[in-house]
């Protein structure tokens, strides 16, 4: 446990997590994981860019939408595509850099 977090339970003359209710255990959770968590790493804006990718595929479809909207939505779709894309070139290039020198040592 994060030792800020421990003052703020004893401050409150709690013992332990477990006498939290539903709710402040909800938000103990939620501050605990931000101040335990590292720094954003690739891989998490890769999985924030998967997600904002499928959100804007699923309002894509929306009948309702207006041609403002499908502009931005190609737009973002776009970009973050191209984020995804770019995260994956690096692994793709080094992969296939491999495969070619393994096959220079048959």
């Amino acid at each position: 446990m994060f030792p800020l977090l421990r003052k703020i339970l004893e401050k409150r003359g709690l013992k332990d997590i477990t006498e939290l209710d539903a709710s402040e255990k909800e938000t103990f959770d939620k501050w605990q994981k931000i101040l335990t968590e590292e720094e954003i790493s690739v891989e998490n804006i890769k999985e924030f860019c998967e997600i904002q990718k499928k959100s804007i595929e699923a309002q894509y479809t929306n009948p309702d939408n207006t041609d403002k909207k499908d502009i931005y939505l190609k737009a973002a779709l776009s970009i973050y595509t191209g984020i995804i894309n770019l995260i994956g070139s690096k692994k793709v290039a080094r992969e296939h850099l491999v495969k070619y020198l393994e096959q220079l040592l048959k």
